[in-house]
C-alpha cells in the first residue's frame, strides 16, 4: 500500500483542492475522511461561479420580457446597441442550465446534461449560421402582430460573430466536466477565448468607440448577450482554476503579490482614461488630440507611482526573506545537530512517500546509508509488523495523513530487519504541512522499544506476582482472623455456658474478665468487677488472704497450681477447687493469672457425712446420682438429635489423637469415614433447619434440672449485640441468683429469645426492654416488657397465631415469616405453662408474660455407687468381652477402635440375627461380658435384640448398653426393656469406657448380693 499526493515543484502553487491517494496494488481509493485539503481561494472563486447560472438566467429573463412586450430598449439595455434576438434568450437558457448542472449534478450526470445542452446551443448557432440570425423570432414572428414584429425583428444576413462565438462557448461546455486534464485545458482556453471576445464587446459598446455592428451587423454582439457570455467564460474558468492562479492569489511571494496589485490597476487605469477621454470630448472639454495627451499623461503617472511602489515593496521583501533564509539557516543547523545526536531513528518522506532523509539512528538501525535510502519507497526499507502475531500493520502514515496529525501505532509494532528477524520500535508518524495546511511529506520516528518492553513485561511480571502474594497474604489474614474470630466466640461461649468460676487478673491482682457465673456467685454486676481488686469488693479476712497468697505464688513461680479454696459468695460460704495459671505475652512475659474454680461444695460437704453418716449412705448416693445426671445434662445441651453422623466423627479423631502415629491405612480410613458422615450431617441439617420453619408445635422435651436464671442471662448474652445496635437500653431482674425447673434447656432458651427479638424488633431506637423473672407459690412468672410500637386492639388475639402479622404489606418495616410467637406458645404450653400478651395500643409498647410450674420438691445430691462401695471405679475393660452390634461399619470400627484402645476384646456384629448366631455357639462368651446395642437398624431394633437375647437360657447373665441417636428417649423405657445404661451418639471414648466400667461394677455387685443372699 502507497499513499502520496499530486507532486509539486518548488515554488508551484497548491492546486484548489489536494486529494489523497491510497494505493494498494493496482487499484486506487479516495479516503471518505480528508478527501481533499481545501485552498481558501479556490472555494471563493467556486463559490463566485455559482452564481453564474442566475445572472446568466436574469439576463435571459429580461431581454425575453422586452421581445415579448415590444420593448426592444429593454432587451438590448440600451436603445443604440444590437438588438437581442430570441434565439439568444433560448441559447442562454440552456447555457444557464449546463452552468447549474456543472455545479450540483454528479459527474457521471453532468457528462451528459452538459454535452446535451452544448449539442442544443452548437445546433442553434450553426442555423444561425445557414438560414439567418434568429430561427427562433422567425418561428415566432407569426404569432405577433405585424407592427410589433417590425419593430422587434428586422431580418438581416448570418450573425457570423454571435453565431461562431456560441461555438466555442458549447464546446467549452462538453469539455468542462470530462476527467482529462488535457480536455479541460482545451475547455479552459475556449473559456479565455470566448471572454476576451465578450470583453471587446463589453469594452466597445461601453466606450461607444467599438461597436461591431456599425460596420459590420454580421458579427455583432448584444450587449446582454455579450454579459453573459464574459460571466460564463469567468465560472468556467473560476470552477478549476488553474493551480498557479491560486497560488498567485494566495501566496506571499514577491510575483504573486505584484500580480495582485497591479492587475486591478492594470485594468481599471486604461479604462478610467478611455472614460475620461470619451467624456472630455462629449462635453466638449478639448479635442481628440488633446484627449490623446491625456490618456498618454495618465498612463505615464500611473506607470512611474506603480514602478515606486513595485521596488519599494521589493526591497521590504527582499529584506525579509533574508532574515527568514537566516533564520531557517540556522534552525536547519540546530535541527541536523539534533537528529544526528538523538537516539531516535528520524525518515522523512515527500508526498510520494519516498525518502528524502535518514538520520545516523536510522542509518544503523535500517541497516543502510543515506545515499542508498534517499529517493526509495518507505515500504521498501520498513516494514512494520504486528510483533505478536508477525501479521503487517501496513504504512504508519496511513492513519497521520487521513487524520492530519500526529499518529502513534498502537499495539506492540515491531520493524522487519535485513536478516528476517523483528525488533520491537515505537513509531510515530507525523505529517509535514505546508504554509496553507496542506500536506508536502511526512515525518517517521522509530524508537528501539527492546529495553522498555522488557521493562513492561517484567513489570507486568512483578505486579501479576505482587498481585498473587497480596492474594495470598490477604487469603491467610483472612483465614488467620476467620480461626481467631471462631477461637474468641468459642472461647466467650464456653466461658458464658460452664458452670465453673473463671476470673482473670492482673498482676497487680485487678479484675480483667469475669465469667456470667462468677459474677452470679458474686452477686455483683460486671461493671462493680472488673478494674478492681478482690480485697477491696470483699474486704481483708483470713479467706481473702489465703487466695491473694496463692495469686502471689503463681505470678512468681510462673507455673499453674491447684488449691482448694473457700469464699464467702451469695449463697454462703462455698469451697472450690481452684485451678490457676499464669497468662503470658507474646514474649513469654508473664501479665497475669487466669482462676477456674469448680464449686466442690457439695462434694466436701458429701464427703464430711459419708464419714459422720453411714446410715445415710443410700440417700446420698441418690443425691449423687442425680447431680451427676444433672452435670450430664447440662453438658448434653450443646449435642442435638443429628448424634449418629457426630458418632464416627468424634471416634475417628479421637482414634487419631490417641495413636499418636497411626498407620497411613488407618489414616485413609478415618479420612473417608469422616467425608461420608460430614456430608450426611450437612444434609441432614438443611432438612431439619427447613423443617423447622414450618412444623406445628408437636416437639419432644428432653426435660430435666435446669436452672432457669442461667437460660434467661445465656438469652440475654445473645441478644445484647441487637440491643447495642438499635440503641436499646436492656434491663434485667431475676430477683434471685438461682432458680431450678423441670424442662427442656434448648427449647426454653428459644422461648426467652423469641420474646427478646419479638420485643427488640418492634422497639424503636433509644427504646428500652426489660426482662422480669419472679417465682411465685406455684409457678414461675417470666415477663418481657418493652417500649416499642405497641399492639392494637383487633390484633392482640391472633397474636400467637402462626404466620400471623400485623403489617402483612409488601412495604412493611418489620420482617419475619410470623412464627415466633407460635413457637413460644407451643413450647410454654408443651411445659405445662401458659403465656399472654397486653398492650394498651399503638405507640404504647407490649408485654408478654410466661408462667412455667415449679417442681414439687428440689433432689438433693448424692454419690456415684463406686463411691457408696469405698472403691476406685473401674477404668481399663482388660479382659472384658464387649459384643457390639451397629448396621453402620464406620461406627462399629470406631468403637472397636476405642474398646480395644483400653483393652477389650471386642466383636462386631452389623444385625441381631448375626449376634444371635455367635450366641448360639458353646462357651460363646466369656465373663465379664457386655452388649453395645444401636436401637435404630433396619429390620431389628435394639430392644427386639435384646428381647431375644434374654430368652437364651443357655446364656449367664450379659449386661446391655444402648448406644443410640435417640438421646431423647424416655430413659424408663431402655430401663423397662432390660438395659442397664444408655450411651448417647456421637460416642465419647471417655463416657463410654466409663460407663462400661461402671455397668460392670454394678452387675459385680449385684452378683456379689444375690450370692450372699443365696447363701
Amino acid at each position: 500500500m502507497a499513499i502520496s499526493w499530486p507532486s509539486l515543484r518548488e515554488g508551484d502553487a497548491r492546486p484548489e483542492t489536494m486529494p489523497m491517494t491510497i494505493r494498494m496494488g493496482d487499484s486506487v481509493f479516495l479516503p471518505a475522511a480528508a478527501e481533499r485539503v481545501p485552498s481558501v481561494w479556490g472555494m471563493r472563486l467556486r463559490q463566485i461561479s455559482a452564481y453564474a447560472s442566475p445572472a446568466v438566467v436574469v439576463l435571459a429573463l429580461i431581454g425575453a420580457v422586452g421581445w415579448f412586450v415590444g420593448m426592444p430598449a429593454l432587451g438590448t439595455l440600451g436603445a443604440e446597441f444590437v438588438p437581442f434576438l430570441p434565439t439568444s434568450i433560448v441559447k442562454l437558457l440552456f447555457i444557464a442550465f449546463a452552468l447549474r448542472e456543472l455545479d450540483r449534478a454528479p459527474a457521471a450526470r453532468a457528462r451528459f446534461t452538459v454535452a446535451f445542452a452544448a449539442v442544443a446551443v452548437a445546433l442553434m448557432s450553426m442555423m444561425a449560421l445557414t438560414i439567418g440570425p434568429d430561427p427562433v423570432g422567425m418561428v415566432l414572428s407569426p404569432l405577433l402582430p405585424p407592427a410589433e414584429s417590425e419593430s422587434i425583428y428586422s431580418p438581416s444576413g448570418p450573425a457570423v460573430g454571435t453565431a461562431t462565438t456560441y461555438l466555442l462557448l458549447s464546446a467549452a461546455l462538453a469539455l468542462a466536466p470530462l476527467s482529462d486534464s488535457r480536455l479541460v485545458a482545451i475547455s479552459r482556453l475556449l473559456a479565455v477565448a470566448v471572454g476576451g471576445v465578450a470583453l471587446v464587446a463589453v469594452v466597445g459598446l461601453t466606450f461607444h468607440f467599438v461597436r461591431l455592428n456599425l460596420a459590420i451587423p454580421s458579427v455583432g454582439i448584444a450587449l446582454p448577450v455579450a454579459l453573459a457570455l464574459l460571466i460564463t467564460s469567468f465560472s468556467l474558468l473560476l470552477r478549476n482554476p488553474p493551480p498557479r492562479f491560486i497560488q498567485l492569489l494566495e501566496h506571499d511571494s514577491p510575483g504573486a503579490v505584484i500580480f495582485r496589485r497591479l492587475l486591478p490597476v492594470a485594468i481599471a487605469v486604461p479604462l478610467l482614461a478611455g472614460w475620461l477621454q470619451a467624456l472630455g470630448q462629449r462635453f466638449g472639454w478639448f479635442g481628440v488630440i488633446e484627449g490623446e495627451g491625456v490618456v498618454a499623461v495618465a498612463m505615464i503617472v500611473a506607470c512611474t507611482v506603480l514602478i515606486l511602489w513595485t521596488a519599494a515593496r521589493l526591497d521590504e521583501m527582499n529584506t525579509d526573506r533574508s532574515i527568514a533564509e537566516i533564520r531557517a539557516n540556522t534552525q536547519q543547523q540546530w535541527l541536523e545537530v539534533t537528529l544526528a545526536t538523538i537516539e531516535d531513528a528520524v525518515i522523512t518522506v515527500n508526498n510520494e512517500m519516498r525518502v528524502g532523509f535518514l538520520n545516523p539512528a536510522a542509518e544503523t538501525l535500517l541497516d543502510v546509508k543515506v545515499g542508498d535510502a534517499i529517493g526509495r519507497d518507505l515500504q521498501e526499507l520498513v516494514v512494520l509488523v504486528d510483533e505478536a502475531t508477525d501479521q503487517p500493520m501496513g504504512s504508519p502514515f496511513a492513519r497521520a495523513f487521513s487524520e492530519l496529525g500526529q499518529v502513534t501505532i498502537s499495539g506492540e509494532p515491531g520493524l522487519r530487519m535485513r536478516d528476517g528477524s523483528v525488533r520491537a520500535v515505537e513509531a510515530t508518524a507525523t505529517p509535514i504541512r505546508d504554509w496553507k495546511g496542506g500536506i508536502n511529506g511526512g515525518v517517521l520516528v522509530l524508537r528501539d522499544a527492546r529495553a522498555h518492553r522488557a521493562r513492561e513485561h517484567a513489570d507486568r511480571q512483578a505486579y501479576a506476582a505482587l498481585d498473587r502474594r497480596v492474594g495470598d497474604r490477604t487469603r491467610a489474614l483472612e483465614r488467620t482472623m476467620s480461626v481467631l474470630r471462631e477461637s474468641t466466640t468459642l472461647l466467650r461461649t464456653i466461658a458464658a455456658s460452664t458452670p465453673e468460676l473463671i476470673v482473670a487478673k492482673s498482676r497487680e491482682g485487678r479484675i480483667m474478665m469475669v465469667n456470667p457465673a462468677a459474677l452470679q456467685a458474686m452477686g455483683l454486676s460486671r461493671a462493680q468487677v472488673v478494674g478492681h481488686k478482690e480485697e477491696s469488693l470483699f474486704g481483708s479476712s483470713e479467706e481473702m488472704r489465703r487466695i491473694l497468697e496463692n495469686d502471689r505464688r503463681v505470678i512468681e513461680t510462673r507455673r499453674p497450681i491447684v488449691v482448694e479454696e473457700s469464699r464467702t459468695t451469695r449463697a454462703g460460704t462455698r469451697t472450690f477447687l481452684v485451678t490457676k495459671s499464669p497468662l503470658r505475652d507474646s514474649q513469654g512475659h508473664v501479665f497475669g493469672l487466669v482462676g477456674v474454680s469448680k464449686d466442690i461444695t457439695e462434694r466436701k460437704r458429701a464427703q464430711r457425712e459419708l464419714e459422720q453418716l453411714l446410715v445415710a449412705e443410700h440417700r446420698l448416693r441418690g443425691e449423687a446420682e442425680r447431680a451427676n445426671r444433672a452435670k450430664d445434662e447440662f453438658l448434653a445441651i450443646v449435642s442435638h438429635e443429628l448424634r449418629s453422623p457426630l458418632n464416627a466423627l468424634k471416634g475417628w479423631s479421637q482414634v487419631l489423637t490417641a495413636s499418636g502415629n497411626p498407620e497411613p491405612a488407618t489414616v485413609l480410613r478415618a479420612a473417608e469415614a469422616i467425608k461420608r458422615n460430614i456430608d450426611h450431617q450437612a444434609r441432614l441439617i438443611d432438612d431439619l433447619l427447613d423443617t423447622s420453619r414450618i412444623i406445628s408445635g408437636k416437639l419432644e422435651l428432653n426435660s430435666r434440672r435446669v436452672n432457669l436464671v442461667e437460660i434467661v442471662h445465656a438469652a440475654i448474652d445473645l441478644s445484647w449485640d441487637t440491643a447495642k445496635a438499635k440503641r436499646i437500653e436492656l434491663r434485667v431482674d431475676t430477683a434471685c441468683p438461682s432458680l431450678m425447673i423441670n424442662g427442656d434447656h434448648d427449647r426454653l432458651q428459644q422461648i426467652v429469645i423469641n420474646l427478646l427479638a419479638n420485643a427488640l424488633k418492634f422497639t424503636p431506637e433509644g427504646g428500652w426492654v426489660e426482662l422480669r423473672l419472679a417465682q411465685g407459690e406455684t409457678s414461675v412468672i417470666l415477663s418481657v416488657a418493652d417500649s416499642g410500637v405497641g399492639i392494637e386492639a383487633g390484633f392482640l388475639p391472633h397474636v400467637f397465631d402462626r404466620f400471623s402479622q400485623a403489617d402483612t404489606s409488601m412495604t412493611r418495616r418489620h420482617q419475619g415469616l410470623g412464627i415466633g410467637l407460635a413457637l413460644v406458645r407451643n413450647l410454654v404450653e408443651l411445659h405445662g405453662g401458659a403465656v399472654r400478651v397486653e398492650s394498651a395500643g399503638p405507640g404504647c409498647g407490649s408485654v408478654f408474660t410466661v408462667e412455667l410450674p415449679r417442681p414439687v420438691q428440689d433432689a438433693l445430691p448424692g454419690e456415684s455407687p463406686e463411691a457408696r462401695e469405698g472403691r476406685p471405679p473401674r477404668i481399663a475393660l482388660e479382659g472384658v468381652d464387649v459384643l457390639v452390634v451397629d448396621d453402620e461399619a464406620d461406627a462399629r470400627e470406631v468403637m472397636t477402635l476405642i474398646l480395644s484402645q483400653a483393652g477389650a476384646h471386642v466383636r462386631t456384629f452389623s444385625s441381631g440375627t448375626e449376634l444371635l448366631a455367635e450366641l448360639a455357639r458353646p462357651d460363646a462368651v466369656s465373663l465379664p461380658a457386655i452388649l453395645l446395642l444401636d436401637i435404630a437398624m433396619p429390620g431389628d431394633s435394639g430392644f427386639s435384640v435384646l428381647q431375644r437375647v434374654r430368652e437364651l437360657a443357655s446364656l449367664p447373665f450379659i449386661p446391655a448398653v444402648a448406644v443410640t441417636a435417640l438421646s431423647r428417649l424416655d430413659r424408663t423405657r431402655f430401663e423397662l426393656a432390660g438395659f442397664q445404661e444408655c450411651v448417647g451418639k456421637p460416642v465419647e471414648a471417655r463416657i463410654l469406657i466409663e460407663t462400661i466400667a461402671a455397668t460392670l461394677d454394678v452387675a459385680d455387685l449385684d452378683a456379689q448380693r444375690r450370692q450372699a443372699s443365696a447363701a
